[in-house]
């Protein structure tokens, strides 16, 4: 089972709130102060690398084995 297969019909809701989330971050980014700026930038980072970290223990939990079920219900 891969992460896009999980619940489809969630698929396009997520796709449009992750531009959503992303539009504001960038439209954040002009506007905030220039003091602000390495903190945002840093905070961002970190919300980047817990996401990616998540997607992968998720797809490696999700791992299907052989005959095609996931590694968990074995």
């Amino acid at each position: 089972m891969t992460v896009q297969a999980y619940k489809p019909a969630l698929r396009l809701p997520f796709f449009l709130a992750g531009l959503a989330v992303a539009a504001l971050a960038a439209i954040m980014l002009v506007r905030i102060p220039s003091g602000w700026k390495a903190g945002y930038l840093a905070a961002v980072a970190v919300l980047t690398l817990n996401r990616c970290t998540g997607r992968y223990l998720f797809a490696r939990k999700n791992k299907t084995n052989k005959i095609g079920r996931p590694e968990s219900e074995r």
